[in-house]
């Protein structure tokens, strides 16, 4: 793919101005007090299909941007149920209280602690989930996690850390795509890996290597997992980080792949409402197909999910030349 996709409008995607996603309508969500407890707030979420309605998920995290951390930053997870017009229909905290079991790096001396950056999948007839802890690595950073939430909707009943041989020091962001009985691993977009995991020990292997993008240095990280597109295609979405000389600004894409999980187009970058710290962690279609449903927080204290027109979505798309298979 050639570097100036984007110069239609912009310079280079490491800088703004970017285009603001054309979304028909957007809610907040809200969670109760009584969770919130008066010091939690609202940071990443995501949304999927379940059933007629859509299964939020919602991170509260004990601190807030631009005011000093708590001695121990803390993450719960919170499951929000909502009907086919978005409605609330039942809330609860999910029990991750597994974590404690399998913990190396303890809540006790761990400067963070809890699951983050929560995406659900429905698989083998459960909700799954990959997220990101702290607390699984003798040290103390980040790794990805496979979990498994029990039938009832309300804990989770397995947990692993997720091993890759060729993982960095610190990592985020690996995103779940599940196809019958196989789950595979989307483990990075540039280059392109795709990873086959192995759910019990949480051991992954490359499934699939190859350079997506001419452009080495664009650094595309995990956003949204793919779900299913009407023509049998797969949408997913990646993020990235600008310094646009004010300061950071969170930037997404979308980027399609065909049946057989090759990447054939990539968006234009784009923006919810042009803030800093912007960042969706899951979308879905709506049931009729005709929208894409994105959460995604402000700020790490606001959530919503806004509802773009699928072909919107469709006309930001551009075609990639792909590089050759390794």
């Amino acid at each position: 793919m050639p570097r100036g996709i984007w110069s239609t409008y912009t310079d280079s995607p490491a800088h703004g101005p970017f285009l603001r996603l054309p979304a028909t309508a957007r809610q907040e969500l809200q969670v109760a007090e009584a969770l919130l407890r008066g010091e939690w707030s609202l940071a990443n979420c995501a949304v999927a299909q379940d059933g007629d309605g859509y299964l939020v998920v919602i991170r509260l995290v004990n601190y807030r941007l631009g005011v000093p951390r708590p001695r121990r930053a803390v993450s719960r997870q919170i499951l929000q149920y909502l009907d086919a017009d978005l409605r609330p229909t039942a809330t609860v905290e999910l029990d991750c209280s597994l974590l404690h079991a399998v913990a190396c790096h303890p809540f006790d001396v761990s400067r963070t602690f809890g699951v983050e950056d929560v995406r659900p999948f429905r698989w083998r007839g459960a909700w799954w989930f990959t997220g990101v802890s702290c607390n699984v690595e003798p040290y103390g950073n980040p790794r990805v996690v496979l979990g498994c939430i029990d039938q009832r909707g309300r804990r989770i009943e397995h947990l692993v850390e997720l091993f890759y041989p060729e993982q960095l020091h610190m990592e985020k962001n690996w995103l779940p795509i599940a196809q019958g009985e196989r789950l595979t691993l989307l483990y990075s977009t540039n280059p392109f890996v795709l990873l086959a995991v192995d759910p019990e020990s949480g051991l992954c292997r490359t499934q699939r290597y190859s350079a997506l993008l001419a452009d080495e240095q664009l650094d595309l990280r995990g956003s949204g997992a793919p779900v299913n597109l009407p023509d049998g295609r797969l949408l997913y979405s990646v993020h990235g980080v600008a310094d646009a000389g004010n300061g950071r600004t969170y930037w997404h894409c979308f980027v399609a792949l065909d049946a057989g999980l090759e990447a054939t187009h990539l968006s234009y970058p784009f923006v919810f409402e042009g803030r800093p710290v912007e960042f969706s962690c899951g979308h879905c279609l709506t049931h009729d197909g005709s929208h894409l449903l994105i959460a995604w927080s402000r700020d790490d204290s606001q959530c919503f999910i806004s509802a773009v027109p699928l072909a919107e979505v469709e006309r930001l798309l551009q075609p990639l030349a792909l590089s050759p298979t390794g």
